[in-house]
């Protein structure tokens, strides 16, 4: 167990605690100018060598031209089929995440998962 892997929980919010407007707008996360060295994102991405997503943050990624590939495998958790064409190292998962967590934590890799999704799913992680 010493040597499993870390799953990081990345959520922006703002400071009432919603992530969106109700009508699911980040106008006021993505319209902000962003600083120099964007408080060391870029670092921390580098350290990240799987992504987990849910399905709304799955769909505003590819909305928004998010680049997806091999080199950093994506998994999408969603109750929903997934779409008949998915970019390259895109996977969906039905299972429940905890369980998937588990294996990914105990599994290969080199680097940290990241979770980036709303509460309503990373709360999951934890018992």
């Amino acid at each position: 167990m010493a040597n499993e892997r870390k799953i990081i929980v990345h959520i922006a919010t703002s400071a009432d605690g919603y992530i969106a407007r109700p009508d699911g707008d980040l106008e006021w996360l993505t319209k902000r100018p962003a600083p120099k060295g964007f408080y060391g994102i870029g670092k921390f991405m580098n350290s990240i060598d799987t992504k987990l997503l849910g399905r709304k943050t799955y769909d505003l990624s590819v909305q928004m031209g998010a680049p997806f590939g091999t080199k950093t495998p994506h998994y999408v958790f969603s109750r929903r089929p997934a779409p008949a064409s998915l970019p390259a190292g895109v996977a969906f998962v039905s299972e429940a995440i905890g369980a998937f967590a588990k294996r990914l934590r105990t599994g290969d890799g080199q680097g940290q998962g990241h979770l980036d999704d709303g509460w309503r799913r990373d709360h999951r992680f934890f018992p």
